[in-house]
């Protein structure tokens, strides 16, 4: 690999934000090896409307031109990256009808296209590797506009079961993963489901920022706060987090993250040992681990959820503490390391043994484990398979 190379990434979520982002983090990581262009969130014009009622923060400014829409964001680790803000775009996931929803991402691709062109002329990128975090549909028009050496899809979650996206995601993957060099799935079960459309799909597994999450629990300090850090949304299992605070009213419950799903907390915050501290900066989410003794992972097991290596778990791990998660997905890589149920009954039994336990041994394990998947690692390996790909 020569060093230095190229690699825009059109991404899903934006730069910043209040939560922890699995693109955010790979591609910060990945600037130890490359120069790095990525392309946040793709801001529609109804995010503008909303953002001058003052219903959303979208950055209006930057998004209408009035700012720069390149910015460069000096990183932690030292390394620093491109950030591209794009000009607004025509909303279209909502429209049924295929030959018009088709002509309209035609247009949106070109406005992608175009502002993409004019920045990398700038920063002088001449044949990079491009990769595509979760967004098939405009990979089809982008395909090699770019004078790309590789184009990648970086699959994290099964997008025909995301509620959002579900209506053209799927059959925009599918065309869309048939003309790429590679996919990068994060999960066992993504690999086996997307390896029979696309042969060239390789497993990168969602890593942690080591630093963030570092605080190692004591063993002999009473366990009193269980804790759920992450977005609150339809992936939680509500009757069985209800029945375990119902059930254990001497404990505090702690949901840290940002609110997707009102429904989860207008059950769970009548209850008087609960308390929701809303959404938190990735810097702050550190603060609030360090109050919890016990991390839940209280998923539903369905067709998404099964799809999911959770951010989390390496979360709650790297300071050593007890995890109690459902069965909802293969958890495989973390036998002997958290206590996983089978059924609402098992999972309330296995939290009271984490309540008790007092291993030192098992704490240390956890954050030896946590430490093997840092994010950086995580980057290390997808600039192997960028490597592999290259030299074919």
């Amino acid at each position: 690999m020569d060093s230095k190379a190229d690699i825009i990434c059109l991404g899903l979520p934006s730069w910043e934000g209040d939560y922890l982002k699995s693109t955010v983090q790979l591609l910060s990581e990945m600037t130890n090896f490359y120069d790095v262009l990525y392309v946040e969130y793709t801001y529609t014009w109804i995010d503008v409307i909303r953002g001058f009622l003052g219903k959303n923060t979208a950055p209006i400014n930057r998004i209408l031109g009035k700012e720069d829409r390149l910015r460069i964001i000096n990183l932690e680790n030292g390394n620093s990256i491109n950030v591209l803000t794009l000009p607004p775009i025509i909303p279209i996931n909502w429209i049924s009808n295929k030959v018009i929803y088709k002509y309209l991402l035609k247009l949106n691709s070109k406005i992608i296209e175009k502002s993409i062109k004019k920045v990398t002329q700038k920063l002088k990128f001449t044949n990079p590797i491009f990769i595509n975090a979760f967004q098939p549909n405009f990979g089809l028009n982008l395909k090699k506009k770019f004078n790309e050496k590789l184009t990648i899809y970086y699959c994290y979650d099964e997008i025909s079961e995301a509620q959002w996206c579900k209506k053209h995601g799927a059959w925009t993957e599918f065309e869309f993963m048939k003309i790429v060099d590679a996919v990068v799935v994060s999960s066992k079960a993504l690999l086996e489901k997307k390896k029979k459309i696309q042969t060239n799909t390789f497993l990168v597994k969602n890593g942690v920022d080591v630093g963030i999450f570092s605080d190692k629990k004591d063993i002999n300090k009473p366990k009193t706060i269980i804790g759920y850090i992450g977005t609150i949304d339809d992936r939680i299992d509500i009757e069985l987090v209800k029945s375990l605070i119902k059930n254990m009213p001497e404990y505090k419950f702690l949901f840290v993250g940002r609110v997707m799903d009102k429904t989860v907390e207008s059950c769970l915050n009548i209850l008087p040992n609960v308390e929701f501290t809303g959404a938190k900066q990735p810097e702050e989410l550190g603060i609030e681990m360090k109050k919890i003794d016990i991390g839940l992972i209280p998923f539903k097991k369905n067709e998404f959820t099964k799809n999911i290596y959770p951010l989390k778990i390496n979360e709650y791990l790297a300071s050593g503490m007890p995890v109690v998660s459902t069965d909802f997905a293969d958890l495989t890589d973390f036998e002997g390391l958290i206590y996983k149920s089978t059924d609402n009954k098992s999972f309330e039994e296995m939290l009271k043994m984490a309540i008790i336990e007092k291993d030192q041994l098992l704490v240390d394990a956890r954050i030896g484990f946590a430490q093997l998947n840092s994010w950086k690692n995580r980057a290390v390996e997808l600039t192997h398979i960028i490597d592999e790909l290259t030299e074919k």
